[in-house]
């Protein structure tokens, strides 16, 4: 066994002082290494040996607009379908004049995602730039991430690939104020549920009737520029809840009775030297920053941050709305 092993690894060193073009002196230990580490990482390993990955792109979605040299927010989620941890992936994010890929898309972003395990899946949103030289025009977002270990083959490579509705790039800013203060609140729901979970607290669902509370109530501080859970008019959280239609007194399935619904509200200036939790600047257009301003701001209040874990509410609904002085306001209510 010993000199058949031995054979194997003079043949091989042979074979490398012919193909090289310098000497290479190797001990036999050496040469054992270097043919594993050949197997490892250069030669595909039948699907019987380890198993393989199979990493899928579930969704894709980017700010309907953005201008050459600025942001871009995109948010993605993928997993492993298969039965083997994937190697490192690449992920790169394009921008093509066409619903099909091609050769002469233009890369906006590429990032290097760790390994994933079986059934993990991935969840992340994220701010890209749009090349200064990018010219205006309609093009398609794509999204594709690629095994970059050699060894793992991708069962389905095809559903490594996704494309998201078509963008805009102008000239000029035209990302409404509406999808900004939409996507903030979204962004507040899923760190929101995060909080929670680390804490072994259940996620809450989401309310579309709380929503529409938190709405015109956060409408309303910024139209008439007041900062409170009463309205100048005296209307608390339970008397909107009661004009919009949710139920005042609800008993849950564990036998929990609960009356009238909690709220957060927080307000916060935007732009430059605001100094709003170690935020030096806070972007106006960046749902991501906004909803990272207000989830900080309720955990670093005991009281919003109780009224964030308390487990006697099931689901909330979240708004946001800028007033005319650049606050923002974020309201949350839970039921």
């Amino acid at each position: 066994m010993y000199h058949g092993a031995k054979g194997v690894g003079t043949n091989i060193h042979e074979l490398l002082i012919i193909h090289m073009p310098i000497h290479v002196s190797m001990r036999p230990s050496q040469i054992r290494t270097f043919l594993l580490l050949f197997l490892i990482f250069y030669i595909p390993i039948p699907v019987f040996a380890l198993g393989n990955p199979d990493i899928e792109m579930i969704s894709f979605e980017t700010a309907p607009s953005a201008v050459p040299g600025g942001p871009l927010y995109v948010e993605y989620a993928f997993t492993n379908n298969g039965n083997y941890t994937s190697g490192p992936l690449q992920l790169t994010y394009y921008l093509s004049t066409k619903d099909v890929p091609s050769s002469k898309d233009i890369i906006i972003g590429q990032h290097t995602i760790r390994s994933v395990l079986p059934g993990e899946l991935t969840t992340a949103y994220t701010i890209e730039s749009i090349p200064s030289t990018v010219p205006p025009a309609v093009y398609y977002p794509v999204i594709e991430i690629i095994p970059t270990l050699h060894a793992l083959k991708d069962l389905h490579p095809e559903n490594n690939i996704l494309i998201a509705s078509h963008i805009e790039v102008t000239s000029r800013n035209t990302l409404s104020r509406e999808w900004i203060e939409k996507k903030a609140s979204e962004l507040l729901f899923v760190k929101t549920n995060e909080e929670r979970e680390r804490r072994n607290r259940a996620p809450l669902a989401y309310n579309d009737v709380l929503e529409s509370i938190a709405q015109r109530h956060a409408d309303d501080m910024a139209m008439r520029d007041y900062f409170d859970h009463v309205s100048p008019e005296g209307k608390n959280p339970h008397d909107r809840a009661v004009e919009q239609g949710y139920p005042y007194e609800r008993i849950w399935e564990d036998g929990t009775v609960i009356y009238g619904i909690g709220e957060n509200i927080v307000r916060f200036p935007t732009g430059n030297e605001v100094y709003v939790h170690s935020f030096a600047y806070i972007d106006p257009t960046d749902p991501i920053q906004l909803a990272n301003v207000a989830i900080t701001s309720f955990l670093r209040s005991a009281s919003h941050k109780e009224t964030l874990l308390n487990n006697i509410y099931h689901e909330v609904g979240i708004a946001a709305a800028m007033g005319q002085d650049g606050y923002y306001y974020l309201t949350q209510n839970f039921g």
